[in-house]
């Protein structure tokens, strides 16, 4: 790209709240290099931002827009205003929504889509699912290009949703490692076993059938959930049913939840489907090892068997406390799981992939 005009890219994002899609794109934002590419960043929603953009050289547009179906307008104004190279989009409902108003961006713009979840699933959680997949099996093929975290995700797109396999890709989700934290140890001698687990409290996260099946383990421990959704007085209701409540405990959001923590014996997923599973990646970068469910999605794609943890028939709760017993018995090596987890998902492997990605296409 020496003696090249940058390219112009415009990200576009719902919002910068606490998720999975939010953290990439903040972590893209912050690790891209400026020097390829002159970036603007449109939000949809920014007002109550939980990721920020440390990149001074990104600049942020706040459309103050809550809901996807009223952003178009203001959105091709400053697509027009911008006039990029590319447009990057992250999030199903918005790709869903700049594929339907495609053609309005001109043949001179590129349309990039980066899926954030597993779109044959995804679609059931809308209020009109039949409908609304009907609309991505028309739309989603209107999009240049489409990135997927995992291989289970792209096989979906390019199956059921015509995606041209030509026209997809994969590209895992990038961790930011910092080398100068030491990884997090398994508790020692017979105190309480520590296990964690960080998501949204919501129905597909599954962390009903994991405290479910944690009631059944018979030797001490302690159960920490991190983050907070609208499940969470059902999920009170359901440790307290369970008499569970000296075990475990709903600790709400952290910044850096696996920053306040020595010693953690287990990662506990419990996923009904996962596109890749951010949360697999910053475990495993700690040393952290998994006990998950083998659900639809890339969760198969991080989790090797004796090596960083264990997977358990989908849905198979005796299997999963058994799997449990197993793991903190298993003598797996921490420093490994690092290693491994870095060497692949780092964000100095991750990022430029897709900056060659974008730059090829532009060429």
């Amino acid at each position: 790209m020496e003696n090249t005009k940058k390219i112009k890219l415009l990200i576009a994002v719902p919002a910068l709240e606490c998720g999975g899609m939010e953290k990439y794109t903040a972590l893209f934002c912050n690790s891209i290099n400026t020097n390829l590419f002159d970036i603007v960043l449109v939000v949809l929603n920014n007002q109550n931002p939980f990721f920020k953009i440390t990149n001074t050289q990104i600049t942020v547009i706040n459309l103050n827009i809550k809901n996807v179906r009223y952003s178009i307008f203001k959105l091709l104004n400053v697509i027009k205003k911008i006039k990029p190279n590319i447009v990057y989009c992250t999030g199903n409902h918005l790709n869903l929504y700049l594929a339907i108003f495609r053609k309005l961006l001109g043949n001179t713009i590129l349309l990039v889509a980066r899926e954030t979840s597993i779109v044959q699933y995804n679609n059931k959680r809308a209020k009109l699912p039949w409908l609304y997949d009907k609309l991505v099996k028309i739309f989603y093929c209107k999009i240049d290009f489409l990135i997927s975290q995992s291989y289970y995700m792209q096989n979906d797109l390019i199956k059921n949703y015509n995606i041209n396999p030509n026209k997809a890709t994969v590209i895992y989700n990038p961790i930011a490692y910092d080398r100068s934290i030491k990884k997090v140890e398994k508790t020692d001698g017979n105190v309480p076993k520590i296990f964690i687990t960080v998501a949204r409290l919501s129905e597909e996260k599954g962390i009903d059938r994991l405290i479910a099946s944690v009631a059944h383990l018979s030797f001490p421990y302690q159960y920490y959930i991190i983050g907070d959704g609208k499940l969470k007085q059902t999920l009170q209701n359901q440790i307290k049913i369970l008499n569970l409540q000296n075990k475990v405990f709903l600790v709400g959001r952290k910044n850096n939840p696996f920053n306040e923590l020595s010693q953690v014996d287990l990662f506990l997923m419990g996923s009904r489907y996962e596109g890749l599973g951010n949360v697999l990646l910053e475990a495993t970068s700690y040393g952290i090892p998994i006990v998950a469910f083998n659900s639809p999605g890339g969760i198969a794609e991080v989790v090797q068997d004796g090596v960083n943890g264990f997977l358990v028939e989908d849905g198979n709760e005796t299997a999963f406390v058994s799997t449990i017993e197993k793991a903190i018995n298993y003598n797996f090596d921490r420093q490994n799981i690092i290693d491994t987890t870095v060497q692949k998902f780092s964000i100095e492997k991750i990022i430029p992939q897709t900056e060659q990605l974008l730059i090829s296409l532009c060429n």
